[in-house]
């Protein structure tokens, strides 16, 4: 039996800064640049989301987010993070995607 989850605990709490900052630049731009993008009700799917950084970002950007990640603590720092949005524990495989019936319109 395969199982979804992974022992992994998140270590990086909502209020620690994004290591990963560089990367808001250059996703920001393929953003912009992306037609269906401008849509009022844009939907990102971040893969990987951990404590919620990233869908905290989009979020400002005003896109609506659904996070998948397999991590239960980072789950829950996302959650706090970022209320609004839609997290899944979860692993990212194509099976699991169609399970939850999710239906973005860009991945991450």
């Amino acid at each position: 039996m395969t199982s979804n989850t992974f022992p992994f605990q998140y270590r990086w709490a909502s209020s620690d800064p994004h290591t990963n900052t560089y990367l808001l630049n250059p996703i920001q731009a393929l953003l912009q640049d992306c037609s269906p993008c401008q849509s009022a009700s844009a939907r990102v799917l971040d893969l990987g989301c951990g404590s919620g950084a990233l869908a905290e970002q989009l979020q400002l950007w005003g896109f609506t987010v659904i996070g998948i990640d397999p991590s239960a603590s980072g789950i829950a720092e996302a959650k706090k993070r970022c209320p609004t949005a839609a997290f899944h524990q979860t692993i990212a495989d194509t099976t699991e995607i169609s399970r939850l019936e999710l239906k973005p319109l860009i991945w991450l």
